[in-house]
Formats: structure tokens, sequence, C-alpha cells
């Protein structure tokens, strides 16, 4: 792990439903700064990760909601890549990779792996 938590959850994770904890998870990380999800890994055509159109799908769910989750995720994302010619205009790519999040007692989730999907 490197550096503090991405953002914190208002509600306890453990009471929250599969596809209302992706939801919560989806709609803060589009916020963030690309740079901070580490999508870059998904990206295989040599262009740079777009997450405005992110979508999570939940993949697994494990651990004691007193002492913290790990969540790992799928993320669908858009993958940029610039034109050879003045004259291209950017070529979008569907993309992909596993993220892996760890919300611990308080509410922070934090980014604790990346793997192209």
């Amino acid at each position: 792990m490197t550096g503090g938590p991405l953002f914190r959850l208002t509600h306890n994770a453990g009471t929250l439903d599969d596809a209302t904890l992706r939801d919560m998870l989806q709609a803060h990380m589009r916020y963030l700064d690309v740079g901070r999800l580490r999508l870059q890994g998904g990206c295989l055509q040599g262009g740079w990760a777009d997450h405005a159109g992110l979508e999570l799908g939940l993949l697994n769910r494990a651990g004691d909601p007193r002492r913290g989750e790990l969540i790992e995720v799928l993320a669908l994302f858009t993958e940029v890549v610039g034109g050879c010619n003045c004259h291209d205009d950017p070529v979008r790519y569907p993309a992909s990779c596993r993220l892996t999040f760890r919300i611990d007692a308080t509410g922070a989730v934090h980014l604790t792996g990346t793997d192209a999907a």
C-alpha cells in the first residue's frame, strides 16, 4: 500500500449488500484522479485509461466487517489511443483490469492490488 486511503465510505461495508457496495465504490471512483486507480495495467494498445464511464463488477468479497474486508472487482473502462498523424482522431478500445481493495473498520478504502484482466 502507498499513501492514504482513496476515500472513505459513509456506511459500514459489512452492512451493505453486494450491489450497493459495488455502486458506492463505482460512484466514488469516478471522482478520483485516474492515476490513483492504477487502471493503466489494463491498457493493452499503448493508450491511456479513461474512467469516465467506469463500470465495476464484484468478483469476490471476504473478511470480517469489524476488522475490514477484502473486495476484488473487475473494472471496465475505455482505453484511448492517439492517432498516428495529426489528423487522426483518438481511437477508443474497451479495457479491463482487476482491482483489489481493503476496506478497514473506519470505512477507509485502500487500493491494495491491480492486475490486467
